[in-house]
């Protein structure tokens, strides 16, 4: 008789799984879903005492990855874990499909939480127009609480978590602030996958003061073009609700191949 277990781990002892995962997909998965895994609680997956795969479960008991390659029992070990850790859904992406499947057996309700974008870098890239006498450039270390401040204002994101994730990003140069004069009015982000190369994921923000006249889509439009120049494959996403964002993702060139799902059991 087939003997399974379940043992809590780190996500960082799981890296070479977690590799193996992310070459298992179709497209590459976005960032933000990426780093929502890492933070969510890692179990190890050991079928006759040997480690076989592993899954991920979020404060919410929803399951945010599952990989358990080369097993027939999949679907039976996936039930087991649905029973024993009390699991209430799934968040399972459309470039996952061994793991969505798996979800929509076990659905009552599916719902498209966010769209993620993908570009031709080979297609014609247009220039991006900022207002005149604006000027787009990378955050320096200095400017830290200029951006925190601004994106505090902008999107009312928590004071201290923006500090740890600004500084990383200025420090790594892939914070930029559209700047007029000393004001900050909007910012963009270019950051590196360090899973997924050459994989870039980018990301706007602009003060409201300034929305509905293309920042966002110029933003986007620069990224590329940094993005390219070194040899980087931009990717985003955007919730389902934001209509706003996801226009000025469109203008810029991004098409929404696929998406993230929200699912319940």
């Amino acid at each position: 008789m087939t003997a399974y277990q379940f043992k809590k781990t780190n996500a960082g002892d799981l890296q070479s799984l977690k590799r193996e995962y992310l070459q298992d997909i179709t497209a590459p998965l976005d960032g933000m879903w990426e780093t929502f895994a890492d933070m969510a609680d890692h179990y190890t997956v050991h079928i006759d005492e040997k480690t076989a795969g592993y899954f991920v479960v979020n404060s919410e008991k929803k399951l945010m990855q599952f990989h358990l390659p080369a097993a027939p029992n999949a679907p039976e070990i996936f039930q087991r874990i649905i029973t024993e850790f009390k699991i209430t859904g799934a968040f399972a992406s459309t470039v996952e499909p061994a793991y969505l499947s798996l979800c929509l057996d076990h659905q009552s309700r599916t719902t498209v939480n966010a769209l993620m974008y993908y570009t031709d870098e080979t297609s014609h890239l247009p220039d991006a127009k900022f207002p005149e006498g604006s000027e787009f450039r990378l955050v320096a270390k200095g400017e830290l609480e200029i951006a925190v401040a601004f994106a505090v204002e902008a999107i009312g994101a928590n004071e201290e978590w923006l500090t740890g994730y600004y500084s990383e990003h200025i420090a790594q140069e892939q914070l930029y602030g559209l700047w007029q004069g000393n004001e900050m009015v909007a910012a963009g982000e270019l950051r590196k996958s360090t899973s997924q190369k050459p994989i870039a994921d980018v990301g706007m923000v602009v003060s409201p003061q300034q929305r509905g006249n293309g920042i966002a889509t110029n933003i986007l439009l620069q990224l590329r073009r940094l993005a390219r120049e070194n040899g980087l494959a931009p990717i985003c996403s955007t919730e389902r609700e934001n209509i706003a964002a996801q226009k000025a993702i469109t203008k810029a060139g991004f098409i929404a191949y696929h998406r993230v799902l929200d699912i319940t059991f």
